[in-house]
């Protein structure tokens, strides 16, 4: 646990924009903010190379590099992690909260939600409010 981790998640949330959400380079900022080895997690290599290539202590891991249980392995044993509105990001952060690790939710869950929905909040999990990308001005990367 000597590292801090995002899950940036895309994927097939790229046709759900509008429902679902894409949460935005601003969410992701206040992780590029802890100190030490820093690692992404992502479905999409190459917009996690734009945004934040040149960072000298991130560490960017794809599908072509790791499998969905490494990834869920590696984000459970972060210290801090920063994670999607995706399931495998959330049951990553139930795992990594056993291990007394601080897990940062975006709230609400889903664009659509309600502020106030609190239903994918497990007991620590510290909320942090949800940054979106519009549907007009998203960034996508295909394979």
């Amino acid at each position: 646990m000597d590292y801090s981790a995002a899950h940036l998640r895309r994927g097939d949330y790229l046709g759900e924009i509008d429902n679902f959400g894409l949460l935005s380079k601003d969410y992701y900022s206040r992780f590029l903010k802890e100190d030490g080895q820093l690692i992404i997690c992502t479905d999409d290599e190459k917009l996690a190379i734009e945004y934040w290539g040149e960072h000298e202590r991130l560490k960017i891991l794809g599908p072509e590099s790791i499998s969905p249980w490494e990834t869920i392995a590696i984000l459970s044993r972060a210290k801090n992690l920063y994670i999607a509105n995706s399931s495998l990001s959330w049951w990553a952060g139930v795992v990594q909260r056993s291990r007394q690790g601080i897990t940062y939710i975006p709230q609400p869950w889903f664009k659509i939600f309600a502020p106030n929905d609190r239903r994918m909040v497990y007991p620590g999990m510290t909320e942090l409010s949800s940054d979106w990308e519009n549907s007009e001005n998203h960034n996508f990367h295909t394979q």
